[in-house]
């Protein structure tokens, strides 16, 4: 018989894990590390051609800039924060990626310096993921109505192959 029950031993080891996570974060010096955690975590968007076209869109930038961003190091969502800061701001796309690249600022310290309210950062991310569910949604209704469109049109060809039968039963009849 243990001393320890297999939960205790499993809490044991993830409360180990998570502590030396945290531990290397901090002992690396990076304040960022769980905000970047985040963002790492919700990169899926920025991997497609949607996400990009839709950031492209929404903050009128060319795809050239969003390159330039991407080739600086910045990911799909951290592009929307810096094209949600600079449009907010009246900064350009290049000033706001220095801030948060090579002085190394946090995104609500990016924000209190240009005088913009951090929800901005938030929102510039939300506005776009916003943006490709409303297309995702307006194509899905699309093809509802092509579907509806299709069915009624096979109800109406059966209906009528129906009555040519029902004509030519009754002429037989005769």
């Amino acid at each position: 018989m243990s001393l320890f029950s297999r939960q205790q031993i499993v809490i044991v080891w993830v409360v180990a894990f998570v502590s030396l996570s945290l531990f290397g974060s901090l002992a690396a010096g990076d304040e960022n590390a769980d905000l970047d955690a985040v963002e790492a975590a919700n990169e899926e968007p920025a991997k497609d051609t949607k996400w990009q076209s839709a950031v492209t869109s929404k903050f009128e930038m060319t795809d050239e800039q969003y390159k330039s961003l991407q080739d600086q190091g910045l990911k799909g969502n951290q592009i929307a924060m810096v094209a949600g800061l600079a449009k907010e701001s009246g900064k350009t796309l290049d000033e706001i990626a220095k801030m948060r690249l090579e002085q190394n600022m946090g995104w609500g310290k990016i924000a209190k310096e240009l005088g913009v309210h951090p929800g901005t950062i938030g929102q510039s991310v939300a506005s776009v993921r916003h943006e490709i569910k409303g297309e995702h949604h307006a194509m899905k209704q699309e093809q509802r109505a092509e579907r509806k469109e299709s069915r009624e049109q096979r109800r109406q060809e059966r209906r009528a192959e129906r009555a040519e039968r029902k004509g030519k039963g009754k002429g037989a009849n005769k």
